[in-house]
This record gives C-alpha cells, sequence and structure tokens, in this order.
C-alpha cells in the first residue's frame, strides 16, 4: 500500500491555513527565490511543475526535500506570521484534520456491485472550475494519444467536498496516426477533498457508437449524448449519419467508470433537431 507523504500533506494544509490556491503560491514562490527576472512562461512553467509534484506525489527523498522547502518558504513569510497571530497553525491543522470525514474501508465488491450517478450535475459552474477539469483531463489526453481537442464536460456529482466529471474529446488514442483510431474517448475526473483535480477511470475510447461526438448532457441521472457515424452510404472520412443515445453512468469503485446504454435513437442523414 502507498504511504502518504506527510510533508506533501503538510504543505497542502498550509496552503488552506492562508487561503492560498496552488497558483498563487507557485508564483510568490518564484518571484521570491528567483535571481533574475521571470517571464509569463516560466510562471506557468513552474504552476505545471508544481501540479504534477502534487498529482505524483511519493515518498522519495527527492519528493520530500521538494515540499520541505515549500514549507520552509511558507513558514518563513510574512504571510504565515501575521495569519498565526489569529490563529497557531497546530490548531488550525488539528480541526481542518478532524472536520474530514473518514471513511470506513470498503468491503470487497463483486463484479455486479455498481452504483448509478443520479444527481442533477450541471448546477453551480465556476470559470476556474472548468479549466481546472479540462486541464487535467488535457494532460492526461496528450499522455495517451494525439490531438486532443473539442473538451465536452458534464458534472455527474457534487457534494461540496468530492465532485466527479466526465470528460469528452476526440483524438487519436494510442497516437496510431490512422483514421481508424481517431474519434472520441472519455475519462473521470475527480475533485478530491484538498481541491485537487485527479485522473479518477484513465481514458478509454468512444469508437464503437459515435466518431464524431456533437453534444453532452447529464440530465435526470441520464447522460444525453448526440453525434454521427459511418452509415451505408457515407464517404471515407465524412461520418453523417446522426445518432440521439443515451446511458447511465455506472461507478464499479475500482477507478473505472462505465456507459450503459439505455435507448439508441437513429436519427438518419436528415438535419438534427435536437
Amino acid at each position: 500500500m502507498k504511504k502518504i507523504n506527510q510533508k506533501c500533506e503538510e504543505f497542502k494544509i498550509l496552503l488552506k491555513f492562508l487561503n492560498w490556491s496552488v497558483k498563487q503560491f507557485s508564483d510568490i514562490y518564484l518571484n521570491e527565490t528567483s535571481s533574475y527576472d521571470i517571464d509569463e512562461c516560466e510562471y506557468k512553467r513552474h504552476h505545471n511543475k508544481l501540479k504534477g509534484q502534487l498529482r505524483r506525489t511519493s515518498n522519495t527523498e527527492k519528493s520530500t526535500a521538494n515540499f520541505i522547502s515549500y514549507i520552509s518558504f511558507i513558514k518563513g513569510s510574512n504571510e504565515f506570521s501575521m495569519r498565526s497571530k489569529e490563529q497557531s497553525f497546530e490548531e488550525f491543522s488539528s480541526q481542518f484534520l478532524a472536520s474530514i470525514e473518514v471513511e470506513p474501508p470498503k468491503k470487497k465488491l463483486k463484479k455486479t456491485d455498481t452504483r448509478y450517478y443520479e444527481s442533477y450535475g450541471n448546477s453551480s459552474w465556476s470559470e476556474k472550475e472548468m479549466e481546472s477539469v479540462i486541464d487535467c483531463a488535457l494532460q492526461h489526453a496528450e499522455t495517451i494519444g494525439s490531438s486532443p481537442h473539442d473538451f465536452q464536460v458534464v458534472k455527474l456529482c457534487d457534494d461540496g467536498i468530492l465532485a466527479d466529471y466526465l470528460v469528452f474529446w476526440a483524438g487519436d488514442i494510442g497516437f496510431a496516426g490512422g483514421s481508424g483510431t481517431w474519434g472520441p474517448a472519455f475519462c473521470l475526473v475527480r475533485r478530491n477533498q484538498w481541491g485537487n483535480f485527479n485522473i479518477a477511470s484513465p481514458g478509454r475510447e468512444f469508437y464503437e457508437y459515435l466518431k464524431i461526438i456533437e453534444s453532452v448532457k447529464f440530465k435526470e441521472a441520464i447522460l444525453h449524448i448526440t453525434g454521427v457515424t459511418y452509415g451505408p452510404t457515407c464517404h471515407q472520412r465524412n461520418p453523417s449519419y446522426k445518432l440521439k443515445l443515451q446511458f447511465r453512468v455506472t461507478d464499479s469503485f475500482r477507478g473505472a467508470v462505465d456507459l450503459e446504454l439505455v435507448d439508441k435513437q437513429e436519427i438518419g442523414y436528415d438535419a438534427f433537431t435536437g
């Protein structure tokens, strides 16, 4: 079982203590520790590096050393000193950890054990939230294929702490470079209790249903997807046979999300009116 890097966790709580975002810390840290002028690209590069460190955190000596440096920087800042006059970090940390609900260990599930997403998911979107979800999905999409584009996102559930997002995109999965491997794919992005966005279910092809996805909606526990595929008279690289599909979204609790087809309407070659 992978052990938690305690210094990484302390760093995350320190950000909460100061009410700093990861980007805010990244910019301040780079600005204060750099001995030369920094351009916008370097700020962005350091921010992405820090996000990667948080996602791939481990107990290696290098990883721990990075977070020790960040912690020392924060605790030596004027902001930390001023905030500590209001409340000690130790007290804040204890209260924060106590406020996180500890989930009991899940029982081992049979293959048939699944849950359905039932909530209305598309409420309370923010621009920052959307950017974080797409940024997470984009980085993942670029590791499993090429030329990812046309991202579409639906929020499946959000309890105020944890949230799940289903992300679709178009691209060449597997870097094969042929038209046969080009098409839609999807993955599940999850926001954890720390406010970080991670891949909860890896990207998978969606070729068996559609070649191009036109719209995705999650309404009344049903995922509605419209798009086109190849019909009997379609020319190569010109799919135009329209379909309207409905799915139940299931979570197997094993880091995999599945789409269970419940309805399929063949619109055909006529103009689709939605």
